[in-house]
């Protein structure tokens, strides 16, 4: 089955997803068991890419997501740097929303090409270990 009816079939809409997040949108749903709820790649090369996961996705799912990017994490690569999980609060009405960023390296030569390598290096390293953050 192709990512696009995947993703209609459990009711993510594929169509208004910036093509950039495509594969990662399915790493966290799909392979990490996390329901994603709003992303964007951003549009400017000093935006963050972000997720915002759904308000029921469980505290320890994201623990496991937390750990797995922040701990035992080969040298060569800087995913801790790439990366933040926080909770977003927002009011009226109170609602809490795990949010993924990820941030492009706070260089004065940024490029579209540092900011796509940034973003697949945590994508790729998600791939890699992609049944560690599955709760059950």
């Amino acid at each position: 089955m192709n990512l696009r009816k995947k993703f209609l079939l459990n009711n993510i809409p594929y169509d208004n997803i910036d093509t950039e997040m495509i594969e990662l949108i399915n790493l966290l749903n799909f392979k990490w068991g996390l329901q994603t709820k709003f992303s964007c790649y951003g549009h400017q090369l000093s935006e963050s890419s972000y997720v915002v996961f759904n308000e029921n996705t469980e505290e320890n799912a994201i623990h496991n997501l937390v750990e797995y990017l922040h701990k035992d994490v080969p040298n060569d690569l800087n995913i801790y740097k790439h990366t933040k999980i926080y909770n977003w609060v927002r009011m009226s009405p109170v609602n809490c929303n795990w949010v993924l960023e990820i941030v492009p390296i706070p260089t004065y030569r940024k490029t579209e090409e540092m900011k796509r390598s940034n973003f697949e290096q945590v994508i790729d390293y998600l791939r890699k270990n992609q049944n560690k953050g599955v709760v059950v």
